[in-house]
């Protein structure tokens, strides 16, 4: 779990400064916009191979308008930090962001009532 944690972090990394490199000369609502035309490119077949072998009547309704929320909540979250990685240093703009997983604690504990040992609040 370490490696693949550590791997992720290398690669957000290298993607951070593809994404400054890339909106030097480009605007961010452009560039959001190929990554999600990419995304979804790379996404439909998948789905389709998906549905193929496994069941897909789990989506119920409810399953599906929590989807779309985490998909539009997404979208403006990526937005976001693209603007702030066109406007700003990344050594700046990306340390903000290594606040998620304390708004993640947050928001899990509001929502779920999870709680956190004290060595987890430390970390």
């Amino acid at each position: 779990m370490v490696a693949s944690s550590l791997i992720s972090a290398l690669m957000s990394a290298f993607c951070a400064v593809l994404e400054k490199k890339m909106l030097f000369s480009g605007d961010v609502f452009e560039f959001s916009f190929g990554v999600s035309v990419c995304n979804l490119l790379y996404t439909i077949p998948l789905a389709f191979i998906y549905m193929l072998y496994n069941d897909v009547t789990i989506f119920t309704s409810s399953i599906q308008l929590l989807l779309i929320a985490k998909v539009i909540l997404g979208a403006f979250a990526f937005l976001c930090v693209m603007g702030s990685i066109k406007q700003l240093q990344l050594s700046a703009s990306l340390p903000l962001l290594l606040l998620t997983p304390a708004f993640v604690a947050v928001f899990s504990f509001a929502i779920f009532g999870t709680r956190l040992s004290k060595y987890q609040v430390s970390g």
